[in-house]
């Protein structure tokens, strides 16, 4: 009997994820009052959207892997009037923003020049089937503490040209952080603290502060617990 339990226990869905498939289900009768929130909302469904084209790497069409390979359920997609992309389907999922900015850049043997930076960053939940909450429990060093996959994205293109442009320390980097406070980190993989992915967590940090990226949990934590009060009224 305790196995037949601790099976429905870990299958059956979660309570943020039933608000966000109800919303989903009737979503003209919310739509006026999350875009009052000041949010876009539009719509992901795996099924009928399928992998969306990423042959050119761009924001939405990467985030929305998440979703692709396997899953069933449309994702609410909301958009903030900064351009701040928030994904939820099991509850808050996770977050992508991209910027643009001319910015004086040390080129590939070619000096520093005024360059076309373009920053992009996701923030994913490390389980798709782990509900995000105001604190994270897990104890420092096991797997479950560094519930946040943190990705960046920097590449550059030449403002006179138009063409894209080798830039120094571009590219992907990538490790997860504990959600508890985005400065203790380690990498994409593995559990041992002392070989957190420092490259990486220093290069997320000369464009996001530890405060930035906690703000930006802590909303998505917020929007998530507005979606399931907004069922419930419904």
């Amino acid at each position: 009997m305790s196995l037949v339990f601790l099976i429905w226990k870990q299958t059956r869905p979660s309570e943020e994820h039933a608000a966000v498939q109800s919303i989903l289900k009737d979503l003209a009768a919310y739509q006026d009052e999350i875009e009052s929130w000041g949010y876009q909302v539009s719509v992901f469904d795996p099924v009928q959207d399928g992998r969306k084209d990423t042959k050119d790497i761009e924001l939405l069409p990467f985030a929305l892997l998440h979703y692709a390979q396997g899953y069933y359920h449309p994702v609410l997609i909301l958009t903030d009037q900064t351009g701040g992309i928030w994904f939820f389907s099991n509850g808050f999922d996770q977050y992508a923003k991209q910027t643009t900015d001319l910015e004086l850049t040390e080129l590939h043997k070619k000096g520093e020049q005024m360059i076309e930076i373009s920053t992009m960053l996701w923030l994913q939940k490390d389980s798709k089937n782990r509900i995000l909450s105001d604190f994270n429990y897990a104890k420092r060093g096991k797997r479950s503490y560094y519930d946040i996959e943190a990705t960046l994205y920097i590449s550059g293109v030449s403002p006179q040209t138009g063409e894209r442009v080798y830039i120094s320390n571009g590219g992907f980097c990538e490790t997860q952080y504990c959600s508890n406070n985005f400065e203790e980190c380690k990498r994409f993989s593995g559990i041992d603290p002392e070989s957190a992915n420092r490259f990486a967590d220093m290069q997320i940090k000369k464009r996001f502060t530890a405060e930035e990226l906690l703000d930006i949990y802590r909303q998505g934590i917020e929007l998530q617990n507005r979606l399931v009060e907004l069922s419930d009224r419904g």
